[in-house]
């Protein structure tokens, strides 16, 4: 054989080499990062046993590996947050970190609650109606944030060290008859999970007339990376927990997914904790702490 015929022989057996070990390495990609389909398969049979039924792709595919999430809240910094916020002079009460500014009426609690309502504004009367504008939805979020000074409240020096700064996306967009005022409510969002946070808007123009809700004040300075019961491991407990009711009504799942819920330590810290929500079609909802793989909330 010549050295040409050779070497045409020795790069087609390293193109298929290269070719093999890819395949190979997507292959032990997807099996740790996917859930098979014959897995899913498996579990919707032993589901079906117990009455309950996942409606078609309802089921993540993706395998999750959502951190946890740590704030460290000073009494200093919280105030820091909530004077930027406010935008003027504060009435600290004692006890709580609650605060009061004079630019409308301002709220803000120490559990990242806030509340806002414009000098004599009196709400908005008559029914609204959901919309979908986009650049509507987009000119609304922009005004919200900017009016709450957000972006600025990122900036305080306790907010500095973030490992994440949340997203904000406008997820229900109404409009009221008559005056034409647009209500939004903005979910919070962090590494593409939302946390549970929102904020609740109503916007006039360019004015903000009232806002409401709960937003990271103060950003999270730790992630720690923790084992994770997964869809398949909340499953089989909701399982257990609807075998031991005894009943034979039919359950029928409509989302099936992860999000951070905001909770607090005895010390101030806040942490947002990865959680797996099993929504059914009758509107009941249990969250289940996927780092215990506890059940907290119905």
């Amino acid at each position: 054989m010549s050295w040409k015929h050779l070497s045409a022989f020795a790069l087609a057996v390293l193109i298929i080499a290269n070719v093999i070990f890819t395949i190979l390495v997507i292959s032990e990609y997807e099996k740790n990062n996917y859930f098979d389909q014959e897995s899913i398969d498996e579990l919707t049979e032993l589901l079906s046993r117990s009455d309950i039924e996942l409606s078609p792709d309802v089921m993540p595919k993706k395998r999750t590996d959502i951190r946890v999430y740590k704030s460290n809240v000073t009494k200093s910094g919280f105030e820091a947050a909530a004077r930027v916020l406010v935008g003027g002079n504060l009435s600290v009460r004692e006890g709580n970190m609650s605060a009061v500014g004079d630019n409308g009426k301002y709220t803000v609690t120490d559990d990242f609650g806030f509340s806002y309502v414009a000098r004599g504004y009196e709400g908005e009367a008559g029914k609204y109606i959901a919309v979908s504008d986009k650049k509507a939805a987009e000119k609304t979020l922009s005004t919200v944030i900017s009016f709450l000074n957000i972006r600025q409240i990122w900036d305080i020096p306790e907010n500095r060290q973030a490992v994440k700064q949340p997203e904000y996306k406008v997820e229900k967009l109404m409009v009221y008859g008559g005056t034409g005022a647009l209500g939004a409510h903005i979910a919070e969002y962090l590494d593409g999970y939302k946390t549970g946070n929102y904020i609740d808007a109503i916007v006039t123009g360019d004015e903000v007339k009232s806002a409401s809700g709960n937003i990271m004040f103060i950003l999270p300075s730790r992630a720690y990376k923790a084992k994770n019961t997964d869809v398949f491991g909340v499953m089989i407990k909701e399982k257990q927990r609807i075998d031991a009711l005894g009943t034979n009504e039919k359950h029928t799942v409509v989302s099936l997914g992860y999000s951070l819920d905001l909770c607090f330590d005895v010390f101030g810290a806040a942490y947002l904790i990865p959680v797996c929500n099993v929504v059914y079609s009758d509107g009941t909802v249990y969250t289940y702490d996927i780092v215990s793989g506890e059940c907290i909330s119905e």
